[in-house]
């Protein structure tokens, strides 16, 4: 006796072969769904005849992997796991699942990634943009066929784009703090390609600062580290001579680092020194004092997935960009 197929599953169930494929594939994007003793005597038929559905088969079947591959950089940022985990949850919604892809910013490891996300590996890519993935690689990602959603760079022309408009943001940041007395005011980024920190020292020119670009430094916050145990780096910008009364960090990791390192000097914040991180990271606003940032208020990332998924099953749906406005989220730290 060879083994049991889906319409062995569909005769002891008593449902069609379509069901079984429905209810096994995991998807939940039917107009009308089965009912829960439908699914609960589809599970029970399979688990009885020891069905176990064939990925390969289905593939052949369906041209269709049920996969999106998702590219990102390394290391991984809190934001960044949050909104895979918010596309996860789209991609489960409709029976696909997520496979990643890590990748640094070296030209072998961005070919490997390349040419992952080019060879079908997929139905559909997501790419996590560091400025590393120069317009050329874009491009020819763009032009791979798939459909393809870029988070972080909204200059790829044919895709979907999530992108966050933060400038605005990143100017009252500074403007507040200019506000409130500040006169030393730093900014630590952790990437020199940061544009966040680019638009700090623009807008402190703007307001008259005489060495704008003296203001921002480049700091490792990727070794290992918890925000318990603050990097020491944190330690050495707060025991300088002239320490600063402000730092406006481009990460909210680094900012709660910050806030570790000012409690454990003694530095009271925000009354000496006014601390504001970026990102609006889960946890933010449980530090002590709970953490001022830039960010989206109760960000939903959802949409630019759904709108992919729908790319897969209809080329004729024309890519959308999807744009997030950043905003000063007042708490106590500043």
């Amino acid at each position: 006796m060879g083994a049991p197929t889906q319409k062995d599953v569909a005769e002891r169930a008593r449902v069609s072969v379509a069901t079984v494929s429905y209810v096994l594939s995991g998807r939940r994007d039917r107009t009308r769904p089965s009912s829960p003793a439908v699914v609960a005597r589809v599970r029970q038929a399979a688990e009885e005849l020891g069905y176990r559905p064939s990925r390969a088969a289905r593939s052949l079947r369906s041209r269709r992997t049920r996969l999106v591959a998702v590219a990102h950089h390394l290391p991984l940022s809190p934001w960044t796991i949050e909104v895979m985990e918010q596309f996860d949850e789209v991609a489960a919604e409709h029976g696909y699942h997520q496979v990643t892809i890590p990748y640094r910013p070296d030209a072998t490891s961005l070919d490997r990634m390349e040419e992952l996300l080019t060879d079908g590996l997929a139905d559909a890519n997501v790419l996590f943009a560091h400025p590393s993935v120069t317009a050329d690689r874009l491009a020819r990602l763009v032009a791979s066929g798939g459909p393809l959603l870029v988070v972080g760079n909204r200059d790829a022309a044919g895709a979907n784009v999530l992108w966050q408009d933060q400038a605005a943001a990143v100017r009252q940041a500074v403007h507040h703090l200019v506000g409130s007395g500040c006169r030393r005011i730093l900014c630590l980024r952790t990437d020199a390609h940061d544009t966040r920190a680019d638009t700090f020292a623009e807008t402190m020119r703007e307001l008259g600062h005489p060495d704008p670009w003296g203001c921002v430094r480049t700091v490792d916050w990727h070794a290992p580290t918890t925000v318990r145990s603050p990097d020491l780096t944190a330690h050495h910008v707060l025991a300088e001579a002239d320490p600063p009364d402000a730092m406006l960090a481009t990460a909210d990791r680094v900012a709660i680092s910050l806030l570790w390192a000012a409690l454990n000097r003694g530095i009271p914040v925000p009354d000496e020194l006014r601390i504001i991180g970026m990102g609006n990271i889960e946890g933010s606003a449980d530090t002590i004092p709970p953490l001022t940032t830039l960010g989206v208020d109760r960000p939903d990332y959802r949409p630019p997935m759904r709108h992919l998924l729908r790319r897969i099953d209809d080329p004729d749906v024309e890519p959308r960009t999807f744009e997030l406005l950043w905003t000063l989220i007042r708490r106590a730290s500043a």
